[in-house]
């Protein structure tokens, strides 16, 4: 009885080590032509949160570990004064970020398929948002309000467009947190 007592808790002991160990993520990479500080943010519905730091290394390396709450995915953000790169993370997950100095819109991730998700519904929105401002700046750089007139036109197609490439990204995926993260 003592004997089994004792396999019981060593085996009860292990799979308690296992289901922690499972819910430990790995955030690591490089972010190219830059120095300083660089945090992991956690995202909650109503505001971001550091939950780590470091100093970027010689070569622009970066590593976190952390634990997800509950258990559970989670967005985070890899941030460097106003850039950041979001990330879904799921247990056990180990990711890896690389990134240009323009660290918000050149960068690759792997090891997390949602994170990878998050990095092209990103990218469908800085690309309709790029189109937009560039014929903003024509609309106010015009001498007429017949050209003017046209710019408005042309700003609320590229709108439209750029509104229904998001919304054709949400519904190909309509249970994964990367579509309720770009309704809100």
């Amino acid at each position: 009885l003592r004997n089994s007592i004792k396999v019981f808790l060593l085996s009860a002991a292990v799979v308690l080590a296992a289901c922690s160990n499972g819910n430990k993520i790995k955030i690591s990479g490089e972010i190219e032509g830059r120095e300083g500080n660089v945090y992991l943010e956690r995202v909650a519905v109503d505001r971001s949160m550091v939950i780590d730091s470091m100093v970027l290394g010689g070569d622009g390396g970066f590593s976190f570990t952390t634990e997800l709450p509950l258990g559970q995915s989670t967005i985070y953000n890899l941030r460097q004064g106003k850039d950041f790169i979001p990330l879904l993370v799921e247990n056990g997950e180990n990711v890896k970020v690389h990134s240009g100095e323009d660290m918000a819109r050149s960068y690759t991730v792997t090891g997390s398929a949602e994170s990878t998700r998050m990095k092209e519904l990103r990218d469908i929105m800085l690309e309709g948002s790029a189109k937009m401002d560039e014929i903003r700046k024509l609309y106010y750089a015009a001498s007429d309000d017949e050209e003017k007139t046209d710019f408005a036109k042309t700003y609320v197609r590229e709108y439209n467009k750029a509104k229904q490439r998001q919304i054709e990204f949400i519904v190909s995926a309509p249970s994964s947190l990367v579509s309720l993260y770009g309704l809100y």
